[in-house]
């Protein structure tokens, strides 16, 4: 009913330095891009390395068939540690976990965000006698908001393993995480900032109107990322930018459903499926919007700025830095008529577009590169040395 898994060992050379990446899915996300961006960094790099992605579960659509395609053509091993639901995949994934950890001796276990923790925590717990190093990289500036005893459980299995932080403020988030579960942070952390490819521009592959104003939405449909925020802005704004802005509304999650009716009531909104190699299409937009609560460093930002694609953001840490100092198209926080500020002023050309395109793809150009993001890693991976959890 739910799926099947599969136990599918491949040989290779034992001199290679494997390391396990862990996802909670192969899904639209910026943690899960950052690990598909490791695994083809390591690929290539000196130190005979093998990167090997596991998602928590089974993810079906077509989104992930496409991601995992590209993952095979990189030559990125991958497998799925559950099932279809998410839920009973927490049960069995450190079962699973624990067989490829026998079979294929990781130097390096590599966990991206909360649920992964998770699960890393349960196999570390259950089976003393792994031998390998942990790496947590900490993606996000809130961490188990809305199960803490989760996050209570999963810290108490974690012991000095190292601590990279994609900011400043997830640092801190991760700081004041171990302090609330009164236990001691690791010594041995760092903040290593996201970086990425500037992506080849190729075009979105549906029809958009060009004589209006496109604004692009993108990520999962959550309270996170803002959707119900984006649900009052494009409910509320005026008639004026209701005639000359068209919203695209691109991704999946809890505000779909309230979204998608929206959106066909509504011809200046438009919904669409999760789009493979987003990065690449962002050039077709005008903008992007992104009203998110909270983020870790988020690289949608990052990469609208080198498709010189102006951002509209909400002013919050770990959002705020992808932008340059006094960036004028940051917005309050779950603040609807202030984002609506902001469009209007766009409809009223009240902003030098060439200008804001060219100060943030500097900015981010020399601020987030993929280059320096991967040697960042690759020198971590590099010093640490086999040894017992």
């Amino acid at each position: 009913m739910y799926g099947s898994i599969s136990f599918t060992v491949i040989r290779i050379n034992s001199s290679m330095r494997v390391i396990f990446q862990i996802i909670t899915s192969i899904n639209l996300g910026g943690a899960e891009n950052i690990a598909f961006s490791l695994a083809d960094y390591l690929n290539t790099a000196e130190g005979n390395f093998k990167p090997v992605i596991f998602e928590l579960y089974k993810t079906e659509s077509t989104y992930s068939d496409n991601k995992k395609k590209k993952l095979t053509e990189q030559g990125i091993e991958f497998h799925t540690l559950g099932l279809k639901s998410k839920y009973l995949s927490l049960v069995i994934a450190p079962f699973t976990l624990w067989y490829y950890i026998r079979k294929r001796k990781p130097e390096i276990v590599h966990s991206h965000t909360d649920l992964p923790d998770f699960v890393l925590a349960l196999t570390v717990k259950m089976f003393s006698k792994a031998r390998f190093k942990i790496i947590r990289t900490i993606h996000n500036t809130e961490l188990w908001p809305t199960h803490s005893l989760l996050g209570r459980i999963t810290e108490k299995s974690f012991i000095n393993d190292t601590i990279i932080a994609v900011s400043r403020p997830a640092l801190t988030a991760y700081n004041n995480l171990r302090k609330n579960c009164r236990l001691a942070s690791s010594e041995n952390q760092q903040v290593i900032l996201n970086g990425i490819k500037n992506p080849v521009s190729s075009d979105f592959p549906y029809s958009l109107d060009r004589t209006k104003i496109n604004i692009a939405f993108a990520g999962r449909l959550e309270l996170q990322k803002g959707a119900d925020t984006l649900l009052s802005i494009i409910t509320n704004c005026s008639a004026n930018i209701k005639e000359k802005i068209v919203f695209h509304i691109i991704g999946h999650g809890t505000y779909q459903g309230q979204i998608v009716d929206f959106c066909k009531k509504n011809s200046y909104s438009v919904f669409h499926e999760p789009v493979s190699e987003l990065a690449s299409k962002l050039s077709s937009f005008d903008y992007l919007i992104m009203p998110s609560r909270h983020e870790g460093l988020v690289l949608l930002s990052l990469e609208a700025s080198f498709s010189k694609v102006p951002v509209i953001a909400s002013d919050i840490p770990g959002l705020a830095e992808t932008l340059p100092p006094g960036w004028p198209l940051l917005a309050k926080a779950q603040k609807p008529d202030s984002f609506i500020e902001i469009l209007e002023k766009i409809t009223g050309e009240k902003y030098n577009t060439a200008e804001l395109k060219a100060i943030a793809f500097n900015y981010v150009s020399q601020n987030f590169s993929f280059e320096k993001m991967g040697r960042s890693y690759l020198s971590v991976f590099q010093t640490l040395n086999t040894g017992t959890k």
